[in-house]
């Protein structure tokens, strides 16, 4: 058989395991039971299970005890106890892939609420200190004296033979994101000026410890893999340069060395640990190169590995040894295996836009399944009775339910207006901060070609056609169209005026500097491109937060961070009071501000065009509306829509 993927595809030793392949699946939090039957028939060489606590003395990071302490075992991540955990284990076992565990002590950032300090926390560190949690509780610090450094790393020790002995095949060390190990290796942490602080051989002396004392326990020939952050992103901080030290160091004691980046509890920090849109896919590619020419060990990346051949040319290139895929299983726990089959246009692509994390999250925008694994087949049944399924609308929710439909065997008409299916996001592909919404319009499309979809391309659906046409059931995906505000001078200035879904099909219309009137996700996402396409831009808005909807800390702190690399200023708490001939006229604080404009984009919402999908009714019984035809919302609803409406038909 001729791979596609060879170099991801060939084996390797690790210690004494024989690897069939060079994926691993990531620690994620261990809070995934039943996805581990799934992720145990992926493919995939092993997969970690995360965050688990050495102790539970000071080490927890959400406030949880390592069950092996207490012999009873307590609720660990919502688990209870060993035997979740053995099940755990055992779905990934059963099916051939090897299981780890990510042993990890939060030190700084621990939850501990001892009886006597009321609601305030306690925790260990490198030095004494009192600060403010991002939660809004205090947290009193301790720093560690020589006792207490060698209780923690014996802890080490015995949480890791405790995990060997219970049937794991190797383990995982969190040396990285700023927990314990990492604030001793940082400056920025670790302020000691004992033998454990200062000079880079004092500060990587406690986790040397660490590693020394583990591989003593678990004896030679037992795979450890060690998590580093190869850069800290602030300045001061832990670099590649030091931890290309810092590995070479731990050659000794290690298998496997994972490399990685930011720091998981400082939320401006922690988009380099879990890369969104604003990123390109392997975003740490450069950083475990370096650890990678610098090592003998294998070198494990990590970070939107999304896609089979950026896996390959990663190893190809000689930047890794192996790949670990996170959110990517999650949305496809086929992943690995649709990639050594060649099916790559199968594999549900991950979006990273944290819908799947999200508080009161729709679940996966691309794949319905996730999280509804114990409902939701893999692959939908064959309906008892063959039905005529109408869509209207060929955006992501009615690509989705066209797709869903046929998968049912069902006869499918899908109906669009515009020359292409896609809907907003089918000209994303000239803005490399969309990459991935453009990667997902392609997988949709290619998908809707697989099946026998009867595509009505450049068509604008009537009632009268669609009765025509005598369907069993009508999916109305009509979209939502743009707002058009009422300002003064809007109509008459001499100013090119778009709509912000316009910019992106015509960007060549797009003149000199550029105001952009609306400043949620959409106008600040479209003033980004721009000023990257070389404008200058200004973005008004009148709330007190750009894209004050979109709370994620991890887009939000993107957001930050990109907005400092390019031409794009926000003006927040602003009123446009008027459009003169090459200017928008703004308020802010009762004071007027004129801003040069050559080009002014809308970006001041969507309204659904339900109105119009109220015509539709009538012609079958089985008539539903989804996505933005229903209510303005985001695009997980309009797919996890498409799909529901149809499975049950």
């Amino acid at each position: 058989m001729t791979l596609k993927y060879p170099h991801l595809f060939e084996p390797i030793q690790i210690n004494s395991l024989r690897f069939p392949n060079r994926i691993e699946i990531a620690p994620m939090g261990n809070g995934v039971p039943e996805i581990c039957e799934e992720f145990g028939q992926s493919g995939a060489s092993v997969m970690t299970l995360g965050s688990w606590q050495i102790d539970d003395e000071w080490s927890q990071l959400m406030g949880y005890p390592n069950p092996f302490i207490k012999p009873k075992g307590q609720q660990v991540h919502g688990l209870e106890g060993p035997k979740k955990l053995r099940q755990q284990m055992l779905a990934l076992q059963r099916y051939g892939m090897y299981a780890s565990v990510e042993l990890i002590h939060a030190g700084r950032y621990a939850h501990n609420f001892p009886k006597d300090s009321g609601k305030e926390g306690y925790a260990i560190g490198p030095i004494t200190e009192t600060y403010l949690h991002k939660k809004g509780f205090m947290i009193h610090v301790q720093g560690m004296d020589e006792d207490m450094i060698q209780h923690v790393a014996d802890n080490y020790a015995k949480a890791a033979v405790n995990f060997k002995n219970f049937g794991f095949d190797m383990i995982m060390l969190h040396f990285a994101h700023g927990w314990l190990p990492y604030q001793f290796l940082s400056p920025t942490f670790n302020k000691r000026t004992d033998q454990y602080g200062g000079s880079f051989e004092n500060r990587v002396r406690f986790p040397l410890l660490i590693l020394k004392k583990v591989r003593e326990a678990v004896g030679k020939d037992y795979p450890i893999e060690l998590r580093v952050g190869a850069r800290e992103y602030r300045d001061g901080g832990f670099d590649i340069d030091e931890c290309i030290r810092f590995v070479q160091l731990a050659e000794p004691y290690i298998d496997l060395v994972h490399v990685s980046a930011g720091l998981d509890s400082e939320p401006e920090l922690f988009h380099h640990c879990v890369s969104k849109n604003f990123k390109p896919h392997l975003d740490k590619i450069d950083l475990a190169r370096q650890v990678k020419q610098n090592v003998k060990v294998p070198v494990v990346l990590v970070g939107s590995v999304i896609l089979p051949e950026e896996a390959e040319y990663a190893i190809a290139s000689k930047a890794c040894d192996l790949v670990a895929i996170g959110r990517e299983a999650m949305v496809d726990p086929d992943w690995p295996k649709k990639a050594y089959e060649g099916r790559q246009e199968d594999i549900y692509p991950c979006l990273r836009c944290a819908s799947c994390s999200e508080q009161n999250g729709m679940g996966c925008a691309s794949n319905p399944r996730y999280g509804n694994y114990s409902w939701v087949e893999k692959e939908p049944k064959k309906a008892e009775t063959r039905k005529h399924i109408v869509v209207i609308g060929g955006g992501p929710g009615g690509m989705r339910a066209s797709i869903t439909a046929a998968q049912r065997g069902h006869q499918v008409t899908l109906i669009e207006k515009e020359e292409e299916l896609g809907g907003q996001i089918r000209h994303f592909q000239k803005d490399r901060f969309k990459t991935d919404l453009d990667i997902f319009c392609r997988f949709l499309q290619g998908q809707v070609n697989k099946y026998p979809i009867k595509v009505l391309l450049n068509t604008k659906a009537t009632s009268k056609m669609v009765q025509e046409l005598n369907p069993d059931a009508l999916i109305l995906a009509l979209g939502a169209e743009p707002i058009s505000p009422t300002i003064k001078g809007l109509e008459s200035t001499q100013a090119k005026v778009m709509q912000a879904i316009d910019v992106y099909a015509h960007p060549e219309q797009v003149e000199g500097e550029v105001v952009i009137i609306g400043g949620g996700a959409t106008g600040i996402e479209t003033g980004i491109y721009l000023a990257d396409e070389g404008h200058h831009v200004s973005v008004v808005e009148i709330a007190d937060q750009i894209a004050k909807q979109e709370q994620d800390i991890n887009w939000r702190s993107q957001l930050d961070w990109i907005l400092k690399q390019v031409d794009c200023t926000p003006y927040t708490l602003s009123k446009v009071v008027e459009i003169k001939n090459k200017s928008v006229v703004i308020e802010k604080n009762n004071e007027l501000k004129e801003i040069k404009a050559d080009t002014i984009v809308l970006s001041v919402g969507f309204k659904s065009r339900s109105q119009e999908a109220d015509s539709f009714y009538g012609i079958t019984y089985h008539t539903f509306k989804i996505g933005d035809c229903y209510k303005v919302r985001k695009l997980g609803q309009a797919t996890n829509e498409g799909y529901f409406r149809v499975i049950k038909l």
